[in-house]
């Protein structure tokens, strides 16, 4: 039989273990349940209910595209882990993060065909793990016990406290669970997330000719990335002298200038679309994109880029309102050898392309893409993730 909740708590409580809870509402009971009893305060560092949406976003730094999502409560658990590691003193205790998020039942009406269902991470310095459980629809008082209880016992599978078959032993239908994931990242994939390192090959960069970058999310990749990535390989390939073709790797950032790092089933995820031609770095700007090109590989970087993000760098609100500041970093990207293609994109139905002064820096792409109207926002929409 799986291990009772009462018993858990004390065996989590006890743990060397200490984090950080983020739940919106549903199952927060779990946060009474970890303290009613006493010796909480050795493992709980701090607890949030980001209830409202306005909550919910300030505390990932965000918007999902979806508030009940694994993806979701995988922001919160990351961004609940990062609060643990600023919160942990000494420095010297293993940390968590928890995040949940759930639709449950409302005491007024609702539709009927309204799934019920929480979804559960939890991130620590190795490990990302997310599951979904489907629930029974028990009435609201009695799912908020259900999913405090799930939640438990998800953070006792992070401490290492639960049963590996705890799921099945709750006795519940066999549908309870709908997904888990998890993801043991590797040594590269840690020092990457965390700071320690700037630049990351996943797979070795065989391609010894001329490489342009191209920076992204990529979440997902499409048909628009696909064909500038095409149009740019032989407008480069045709202009090397000797003969020599050039490749596009793409560039994915872990860190946002304002948001939490992804998490590992995140960038496990995103790698799996590439066949060994990206790389990962731990460098939202584009400045500090091409110091760590051109320190690590010794090439000139060039960077593939739309129009609007062309029009951020160029812009001096993202300096600080600073001329020179802006002025600093356009010069310091010029003696790096840095340069630009900038692509065209189509926005309510206006194109807009390069013009004007170009810095010393940036050339119009020889071709407008048939798919720049490609978008990774709609691809998740439609998908439903």
């Amino acid at each position: 039989m799986a291990m009772d909740i009462p018993q858990l708590v004390r065996e989590i409580n006890e743990s060397r273990w200490q984090g950080v809870l983020a739940i919106t509402g549903g199952g927060a009971g779990a946060i009474h349940d970890l303290l009613k009893r006493g010796g909480g305060s050795a493992m709980l560092l701090e607890a949030i209910v980001p209830y409202s949406n306005a909550s919910f976003c300030d505390f990932i730094k965000g918007k999902p595209d979806k508030f009940v999502s694994e993806h979701a409560a995988r922001q919160l658990a990351m961004s609940a882990y990062l609060r643990a590691k600023k919160l942990e003193e000494k420095g010297n205790k293993p940390t968590f993060g928890i995040g949940a998020t759930a639709a449950l039942a409302k005491n007024g009406p609702e539709r009927k065909e309204r799934e019920h269902k929480v979804c559960i991470a939890y991130q620590t310095e190795a490990r990302t793990c997310v599951a979904t459980f489907k629930l029974p629809h028990l009435g609201r008082t009695h799912e908020e016990c259900f999913v405090a209880d799930l939640i438990i016992r998800m953070i006792g599978d992070c401490v290492g406290k639960t049963e590996a078959n705890w799921i099945k032993e709750l006795g519940y239908t066999e549908d309870l669970l709908v997904n888990r994931e998890e993801v043991k990242a590797n040594i590269e994939m840690q020092d990457l997330v965390h700071g320690k390192i700037q630049f990351w090959t996943p797979k070795p960069l065989s391609h010894d000719g001329p490489r342009i970058y191209f920076p992204g999310s990529f979440n997902p990749v499409h048909d628009g990335h696909r064909e500038i990535a095409q149009i740019a390989e032989e407008h480069y390939t045709a202009k090397c002298a000797p003969p020599t073709t050039a490749k596009v790797i793409y560039e994915i950032s872990v860190t946002n200038a304002d948001k939490p790092p992804l998490d590992y089933i995140e960038i496990t995820k995103r790698l799996k679309q590439f066949d060994g031609n990206v790389i990962l770095t731990n460098a939202p700007l584009v400045i500090q994109k091409a110091r760590i090109i051109r320190n690590v590989t010794g090439w000139c970087p060039t960077f593939l880029c739309g129009i609007d993000s062309w029009t951020r760098i160029i812009d001096k609100k993202y300096y600080h309102d600073d001329p020179h500041e802006l002025t600093r970093v356009l010069q310091e990207m010029q003696s790096l050898g840095t340069k630009f293609m900038v692509f065209a994109r189509e926005v309510d139905g206006v194109v807009h392309e390069l013009t004007g002064p170009d810095y010393s820096l940036a050339e119009k792409a020889p071709k407008i893409p048939k798919n720049m109207g490609c978008s990774s926002t709609k691809l998740r929409q439609a998908a439903g993730v």
